[in-house]
């Protein structure tokens, strides 16, 4: 029983963290969709978004599981890792969004004005900004990313809490499922809160001299 709940827990942690990376990709490609001049390219990105974000995560692993396999309560690792992706990446798109917005017009102005080129700006005074101010939200999203892997035993993917679910000792079971997502959520918010401590450079303070391009 050992092996099988060690098993189910790295199954959690995989599909937590790699879910997790690639829908901040995700998110971050379909933020900067929304936010470009491209008419066709915002209007693809608004529609992918605002159907994804929609669905429940259960239905659309049913969904992919009925597609790729036959069968809706049939999948994959692969297939939930597809599924709950594209939905957290629907999420974290508001959430990028959000921080990009939070971002001050008159740093941006500044840093220009003082010589930085628009991927100095972006790196140097906009990234750390909205990496700071997000983190609140990004820490709840990973948490939200986490329990939401549980899903993912509906279509046979044998995740931590499906294994931990079929311990004879109902009250032991329960008790190793929030220790194992205890230790996960806390983890995962430490290394998001050490990312959020990136200093960030105000225009005022940027030394280039260089012209403004």
């Amino acid at each position: 029983m050992m092996v099988e709940i060690l098993k189910g827990l790295g199954i959690t942690v995989f599909l937590t963290v790699a879910c997790f990376i690639t829908a901040s990709l995700i998110g971050a490609l379909t933020c900067a969709g929304f936010c470009s001049k491209n008419k066709i390219v915002r209007t693809v990105c608004k529609i992918y978004n605002g159907l994804v974000i929609k669905i429940p995560p259960l239905v659309m692993l049913m969904l992919f599981a009925l597609v790729v396999m036959g069968d809706r309560n049939k999948g994959t690792i692969f297939i939930a890792f597809v599924g709950l992706s594209l939905f957290v990446a629907a999420n974290l798109t508001g959430v990028f969004c959000g921080g990009v917005f939070s971002v001050a017009n008159g740093e941006i102005e500044a840093a220009r004005t003082l010589g930085m080129n628009k991927i100095q700006t972006f790196f140097h005074v906009m990234l750390p900004q909205i990496i700071e101010n997000i983190v609140p939200v990004y820490m709840s999203m990973f948490v939200m990313c986490m329990q939401i892997t549980s899903v993912a035993s509906v279509i046979g993917v044998g995740e931590f809490l499906s294994v931990t679910d079929g311990i004879s000792d109902a009250l032991i079971g329960i008790v190793i499922s929030i220790s194992g997502y205890f230790v996960i959520g806390t983890l995962g918010d430490f290394v998001i809160t050490r990312i959020g401590k990136i200093k960030h450079i105000k225009a005022k303070d940027y030394p280039g001299k260089a012209e403004v391009r």
